[in-house]
């Protein structure tokens, strides 16, 4: 095994960064940053030097500009956490590499959640879907998320269709022998729960502006030394509001659900904040998008604490001007320009942060899910 040292800029965005080690070399074993040095174990076949180049060239893409510009902040310096993972195993089993269980009042609050941020779609006469879970790689390709994000691609694939290598297939997995028994992938599991729309409406004409909702299952690969971090899923499900129109008509959708959000985040007395934020890009060129991302406000995040040192993001408000509707071909009738947003609430981290911050006593929850879960109970 050899070591790297490498010494961080003060200004660095150690978060964001950290995130990322992983995805420079599959040589990387291990890594840790001790007094602003990045102390990083790699295999003894590996090339030092490259890795070692790789580590400062990334390094430098995450400078530190600026604080997230925040709009809605809540704390309460009272308010006492829960270890969920540890504490509540009868409602939250995690079966480890980012995906976990839900069963008793966690089961609940999922579909509680669901329900309500479904019914904020549909205040906006939003078209409700049930989309697949498999993605053809070819629309993926169209998204440009094998561009730009890349780290999160999961692939599937199928067995060859031949009786001797079926026959083998138990014995050639066990030995690892994949690409004897596995054909070439044509699917993939999306990594956001947007893509099927704009599948769905390639090449078409819409007669009007249009909202459409569904739940979606997602699938990230959030890279082998981050799935220890609080909340981080490799598959989770997305409530996901699609808006498909003008540009005012987008923007203002997404304006007004917001609104609603932090309404809810109100009136439940929830520990968080809404910011502006930016999407995790890891390939070194596309850090500059960050910035106009950032500075074009297109994209909000909802963050929930779950203790007094740690949030996570549970939604996202988004506005992807024609970088679907180009490469998709989709229009509005009589729209000049036509562009989409979307809203996505992960459900499952709405349910982790819920948990850690008011448990599993019915009695400590806010009025509303309260009540909700006794009607459901008395309903039985």
């Amino acid at each position: 095994m050899k070591i790297i040292k490498l010494e961080l800029k003060k200004n660095i965005d150690k978060k964001e960064f950290i995130k990322n080690v992983g995805f420079v070399s599959e040589a990387i074993l291990d890594f840790s940053i001790k007094d602003n040095k990045l102390i990083v174990e790699i295999s003894d076949n590996a090339d030092e030097n490259q890795i070692e180049h790789d580590l400062k060239l990334y390094a430098e893409r995450f400078i530190f500009s600026e604080e997230d510009k925040i709009f809605y902040n809540y704390d309460d310096s009272t308010r006492i956490y829960h270890d969920v993972f540890n504490k509540y195993t009868q409602c939250i089993h995690d079966f480890g590499c980012g995906n976990v269980v839900f069963s008793g009042v966690a089961e609940f609050l999922y579909r509680f959640f669901d329900r309500r941020f479904e019914s904020i779609a549909m205040k906006h006469n939003a078209y409700c879907k049930v989309y697949p879970t498999l993605l053809p790689i070819a629309a993926y390709k169209k998204t440009g998320y094998l561009k730009h994000s890349p780290q999160y691609a999961i692939f599937c694939c199928s067995t060859f269709e031949d009786m001797n290598k079926l026959e083998k297939l138990d014995k050639n997995i066990d030995s690892y022998n994949w690409s004897s028994v596995l054909k070439n992938p044509t699917h993939a599991l999306s990594p956001s729960a947007c893509f099927h729309t704009y599948l769905e409406y390639e090449n078409m004409v819409l007669d009007t502006n249009s909202v459409v909702t569904f739940n979606q299952n997602v699938f990230r690969n959030e890279g082998r030394f981050n799935y220890s971090e609080f909340g981080r899923l490799m598959g989770y499900h997305v409530r996901e509001i699609v808006m498909i129109g003008s540009a005012d008509f987008v923007s203002n959708i997404r304006k007004r659900i917001l609104d609603e959000v932090v309404n809810l985040l109100k009136q439940w007395e929830m520990c968080s904040k809404v910011c502006v934020a930016a999407d995790p890009f890891i390939i070194p060129k596309m850090q500059k998008f960050k910035k106009i991302q950032k500075s074009e406000e297109l994209k909000y995040e909802v963050r929930l604490n779950c203790s007094n040192e740690h949030e996570i993001s549970v939604a996202s408000f988004n506005l992807h001007g024609t970088a679907f509707t180009s490469p998709f071909n989709i229009k509005i009738a009589d729209t000049e320009n036509t562009v989409t947003g979307c809203i996505g609430f992960g459900l499952e981290r709405w349910v982790i942060a819920f948990i850690s911050q008011f448990g599993i006593d019915i009695n400590d929850w806010p009025a509303e899910i309260k009540n909700a879960y006794k009607r459901e109970q008395n309903d039985e």
